[in-house]
């Protein structure tokens, strides 16, 4: 059912359907646990080590949100906008005082904002005349 990547030495499922079916089965604890220990594996990559922290955290908690938000800072500076809006709201989720929760809202709602309205000046509307 699972095999190691040569490349990356990671564990892989040989089929898809085996991987669903494994996370479909799995308790909600279990599979919060098997995401707290991916953390560790993935504590070099911004993303997925914040990706793990989230999906492994029920909890409000200030050091998770933190993550996701250094997380979403990468994923903006990558042209990940739509990345960077998931991870705000769940660092939103998780923030401990409603300020914080305010503040990666905003910035959640900014940047959902600026990546949809802007494409270019050639979408722009061309301008009317106006009678004299």
């Amino acid at each position: 059912m699972l095999d190691i990547d040569p490349l990356s030495g990671d564990f892989v499922f040989r089929h898809p359907l085996a991987r669903s079916t494994v996370v479909q089965e799995a308790m909600p604890n279990e599979r919060r646990a098997a995401h707290a220990a991916l953390v560790q594996v993935h504590r070099d990559d911004v993303e997925r080590r914040a990706m793990h922290l989230a999906a492994s955290t029920v909890d409000p908690d200030e050091r998770v949100a933190a993550a996701l938000k250094a997380a979403a800072d990468s994923a903006t500076r990558r042209g990940g906008s739509q990345a960077a809006v998931a991870w705000l709201t769940r660092a939103a989720e998780l923030s401990e005082s409603p300020e914080e929760r305010s503040r990666r809202l905003g910035d959640a709602a900014f940047i959902a904002g600026h990546a949809s309205c802007w494409t270019g000046p050639s979408s722009w509307p061309a301008p009317t005349s106006r009678p004299a």
